[in-house]
């Protein structure tokens, strides 16, 4: 059946190392997301090493919201 193109999956892609500047700027992209209601699901693609433990918690906790407020699920792939 075709998609209805007023319902969209945003998919949200993080490379590198997690740290404060990337942290937010990938959180500016989580809030784009969670402002626009069109987007019905996220898909969070990750190719990092890792990073510091503030940054990574602080990515975590607006995943948490936008997938609580907007209630739409949000899958990630690593």
């Amino acid at each position: 059946t075709p998609g209805d193109r007023d319902e969209k999956v945003a998919v949200l892609r993080f490379a590198g190392v997690i740290g404060d500047g990337t942290a937010q700027q990938f959180i500016l992209l989580i809030q784009r997301a969670q402002s626009d209601q069109s987007i019905k699901a996220v898909v969070i693609e990750v190719d990092s090493p890792g990073g510091g433990v503030t940054p990574s918690d602080e990515i975590y906790d607006k995943l948490m919201e936008l997938k609580t407020d907007r209630q739409i699920p949000v899958v990630v792939s690593m």
